[in-house]
């Protein structure tokens, strides 16, 4: 029995293939990428925390107080990186020079 090696090059163009197959299944409406994931992108809380420079408990007060939107899947939960920078930028306060 002869065996082949499948070599990365295979492997990139049936990657390739399938997400092409993918794509005409479900349409390009689907905006998927080419590691076939949502661009968005969603951070865990320990990301979100770092990301806006707090505590997971200060975090979950601002989750709490319904200040920044949130996704849950089980007991899980993501925060839209576009939702954070969001929170972040209306939190800004301008610097004296702007207000003329």
């Amino acid at each position: 029995m002869k065996m082949e090696i499948i070599t990365s090059e295979d492997l990139q163009v049936l990657k390739a293939e399938i997400l092409e197959a993918i794509r005409q299944e479900f349409g390009n409406h689907h905006n998927l990428s080419s590691t076939g994931c949502d661009t968005e992108e969603y951070l865990s809380t320990k990301q979100a925390a770092a990301f806006l420079g707090v505590s997971v408990r200060q975090l979950m007060t601002y989750k709490t107080e319904k200040r920044i939107a949130y996704s849950q899947v089980g007991r899980k939960l993501f925060f839209r990186k576009k939702d954070l920078e969001t929170f972040v930028a209306s939190h800004r306060i301008p610097s004296r020079y702007e207000l003329n």
